[in-house]
């Protein structure tokens, strides 16, 4: 059996469960992955929110690359490669997306509409 070192519950259950593997997990006393989120009635939907004119992003990294998933400040959704420091996927909040070099003004692919 896993020991848990720290546990936060309440009349609703368990909120947040570290053990002592060092895993972490929300919604769930028995992570099965190094920070796992659960929600057992209802879709899991997680809130990254940053301050007004700020981006809010998500970093993936392994030992080659890091991408950044971002609301970026202006407003519209990025892909971005950290590594290669370049814009790979970028949509607009009209809905227009490019796909391409990084460089956003360029002629990389611009779609809009309906597929």
């Amino acid at each position: 059996r896993t020991r848990r070192a720290f546990e936060v519950a309440g009349s609703g259950g368990i909120f947040l469960t570290a053990v002592s593997t060092g895993t972490v997990g929300i919604g769930t006393q028995a992570p099965a992955s190094q920070f796992h989120i659960k929600n057992s009635s209802s879709h899991a939907i997680q809130h990254i929110q940053a301050a007004a004119n700020s981006s809010a992003s998500l970093r993936l990294l392994n030992d080659a690359v890091t991408w950044q998933v971002d609301c970026r400040t202006d407003d519209h959704f990025g892909l971005y490669n950290q590594t290669a420091a370049a814009t790979r996927l970028f949509v607009n909040t009209a809905g227009k997306t490019k796909f391409g070099d990084g460089n956003v003004t360029g002629t990389a692919m611009d779609t809009s509409g309906t597929v």
